[in-house]
C-alpha cells in the first residue's frame, strides 16, 4: 500500500504518542537498564528466601515464604522472557525459560 501523506501536526502527535510508548521513560532510563534493575531485585529476593528456608521455620512461616519464592521465581522468569527474547529462544520456542 502507498504512503498517505498526512499533515506535519498529526504526524508529530503520533511520533510523539509513539515515542512516549516505546522510547526512553521521563527519568531517562533505558528500558533494558529497568529490566536488568528488576531482575536484579528478583534475584536478590529469591537468594534471600533460599536463605530463610535454611533457618528453623513455623509451618505457616515456611509456606507463606515458599510461596513468595515461587512468586519471585515466575515474575522474574516473564521478565526475561519478555526483556531477552531474543537471546533466550523465547520466540521460537513460545515459552521463556526456566531460570532456578
Amino acid at each position: 500500500m502507498d504512503q498517505i501523506p498526512l499533515p506535519k501536526h498529526v504526524s508529530d502527535r503520533a511520533n510523539k504518542r509513539w515515542a512516549s510508548r516505546f522510547c526512553r521513560n521521563d527519568t531517562g532510563a533505558d528500558p533494558i537498564e529497568v529490566g536488568l534493575a528488576r531482575l536484579c531485585a528478583y534475584r536478590n529476593n529469591i537468594h534471600r528466601y533460599r536463605r530463610l528456608l535454611k533457618t528453623r521455620l513455623s509451618d505457616i512461616e515456611r509456606r507463606f515464604i515458599e510461596r513468595r519464592l515461587a512468586e519471585e521465581r515466575a515474575a522474574m522468569n516473564s521478565l526475561v522472557g519478555e526483556t531477552f527474547p531474543f537471546a533466550l529462544g523465547f520466540q521460537e520456542t513460545g515459552a521463556p525459560p526456566q531460570l532456578e
